[in-house]
């Protein structure tokens, strides 16, 4: 009955980590807490019956400031809410949209909408905005409760946690390299047009964040003599680590370095017992196949758009 009850009915919030381990326990009822708990501080909600939809936006303050103009997040909470299409909860989910249109047409802005794809019902009725709205691609979660064993060819490749040292040493090549792996890749600020121009430099302050805290274990390096060639960056959370940031240098491609950071970083975190979890594009599919080499199994997918209010 539980197990019928957990595929019949879903509750989603804006937190890979939370919704990563509720779907390994196969249980919603922290996530639903949470959703009650800060209901009355949500931008808009819908409550019927065990049901609530409702949405918040938040200012995204990096993107603002590199880009000079106000960025926003749409986040998305449901509880209780059907895991298929009913012409019911399309109609429950048509009035959450149409305020949300209400709210962001009356605040200039650049916003970042995420669609969770099994709710078919919130596409649809995205689907009906107008001409502000941009498509920016999917993303795939996957996570790892415990590590496949694997053996690599002994080449001289040094993978290690970064020490304080060791971010100061290599401070100008890891800066570097984010940069130059993140020129060509074609992510959702490539997609758009509107933020395309300086899509390479999230990234690049995005690593600084990693490489510049010195007081963290959050990076695994690896080293070629004195080159470094590839880091994989990392943040822990309450019921999860997550791998957020990752780099390869182009002229060490195809030796499974990236495997095998991703191996060595996940042994290193394993150790508190946590979920590993994990993402990117729908359609990068190497580094996928990196992550089910080693054992990750996927859990979450979801659509990006953005709505251009820039007037």
């Amino acid at each position: 009955m539980r197990r019928r009850k957990f595929l019949n009915k879903i509750s989603y919030i804006e937190d890979k980590n939370l919704y990563a381990y509720c779907n390994e326990i196969r249980n919603f009822d922290i996530i639903n807490k949470q959703i009650e708990s800060k209901r009355e501080n949500l931008d808009y909600y819908i409550e019927i019956e065990d049901s609530i939809y409702g949405y918040e936006i938040k200012d995204i303050e990096p993107l603002s400031n590199i880009y000079g103009f106000n960025f926003f997040a749409v986040n998305f909470l449901f509880k209780n809410i059907s895991h298929s299409f009913n012409e019911k909860e399309d109609v429950v989910i048509k009035k959450l949209i149409l305020n949300l249109h209400q709210q962001i047409e009356k605040k200039q802005g650049y916003y970042i909408i995420k669609i969770p794809s099994f709710n078919n019902m919130l596409i649809n009725q995205i689907n009906l905005l107008d001409e502000k709205l941009l498509f920016a691609g999917g993303t795939v979660c996957y996570y790892i409760t415990d590590l496949k064993e694997r053996h690599y060819e002994q080449d001289g490749l040094l993978i290690k946690l970064a020490t304080k040292a060791d971010k100061i040493k290599y401070h100008d090549e890891l800066i570097d390299l984010s940069e130059v792996s993140f020129k060509n890749f074609f992510g959702q600020y490539h997609i758009s047009y509107v933020t395309r121009h300086k899509a390479h430099l999230i990234y690049k302050n995005w690593a600084k964040k990693y490489v510049e805290n010195y007081d963290e274990n959050n990076l695994f390096i690896a080293t070629q003599g004195e080159k470094i060639v590839g880091f994989i960056a990392f943040d822990k959370t309450e019921y999860s680590y997550e791998i957020v940031l990752n780099c390869v240098d182009e002229n060490y491609r195809g030796l499974k370095i990236y495997e095998r950071m991703l191996n060595k970083c996940v042994n290193y975190c394993l150790i508190d017992r946590k979920l590993i979890t994990v993402s990117t594009q729908l359609d990068n599919i190497f580094p996928q196949r990196a992550w089910i080499n080693n054992g990750f199994k996927p859990y979450n997918t979801f659509y990006l758009f953005h709505y251009n209010n820039l007037r």
